[in-house]
């Protein structure tokens, strides 16, 4: 949807300068995502959130700038089988985690949480991006009839009943958490469309994490397993006590 540019002169600090595309400009709902994620991330200051530097409008082209890393995505770095992942497993979880509870405690579930979106630093400093799908929630179960997003990293509930709630980030957090443990999906299929489907059915069972890594601590295999529980009411009632559960493994 946007371009993206680096520049080194705005406020001082190296940016990466987020634009819509000159083919989508005239799109009323391209623009009013782009305008969204701006909004959501002036609430959000944290560490392992994108910082926004500036935004604005110039020559008729609306523009955000955020803080520049230097980085590797997580999928990049799946690809790769990057031994730092292993390493520094528990670190970059609890950053994640902690991430998603000061989006979820700002009344939003980020919508399009996704190893694409999760940056991570030389440092094994993560840094979470991406926030113009964020949707505004309200402590509760939602229904809807369409959701944005990554089908694959969305909860059961959410692709076979249009079910949102913190409950299913819980879960889209697991994914994220198995991938980067194991480097693999939670489910076996043989193609993304498989994949979907077996997750809206509700009866696919995410793999013990110990099939690909024997070697985890048993505390944090039951982190990740409880989130992607695919019954909601299984999972932790809220990210932050999730969060709790990965600082007290440390």
């Amino acid at each position: 949807m946007t371009n993206l540019n680096v520049a080194t002169a705005v406020c001082g600090q190296n940016v990466v300068l987020r634009t819509i595309r000159e083919d989508q400009e005239r799109q009323k709902g391209v623009r009013k995502s782009f305008l969204h994620g701006i909004k959501v991330l002036k609430g959000l200051e944290h560490p392992s959130i994108v910082e926004l530097v500036d935004h604005g409008r110039h020559r008729g082209v609306d523009y955000m700038a955020v803080k520049y890393h230097e980085n590797l995505n997580l999928r990049e770095r799946i690809v790769k089988q990057d031994p730092q992942l292993a390493a520094n497993q528990l670190h970059l979880m609890t950053q994640l985690a902690a991430a998603i509870t000061k989006v979820h405690d700002a009344g939003y579930l980020h919508m399009d949480l996704k190893p694409e979106n999760i940056l991570i630093r030389d440092d094994m400093t993560l840094i979470l991006v991406d926030f113009d799908l964020a949707l505004k929630h309200k402590n509760k179960c939602q229904k809807f009839k369409t959701i944005s997003g990554t089908a694959s990293y969305l909860a059961p509930e959410t692709l076979g009943a249009g079910l949102l709630s913190e409950l299913s980030e819980i879960y889209t957090f697991g994914v994220c958490a198995y991938e980067l443990l194991t480097f693999n999906k939670p489910i076996d299929a043989p193609n993304p469309t498989a994949y979907q489907k077996l997750l809206a059915s509700g009866r696919a069972k995410a793999k013990d994490i110990r099939t690909y890594r024997d070697d985890l601590p048993a505390g944090l295999v039951k982190v990740v397993m409880n989130c992607l529980e695919n019954n909601p009411d299984d999972r932790y009632p809220a990210m932050r006590m999730v969060l709790r559960e990965l600082k007290n493994l440390k």
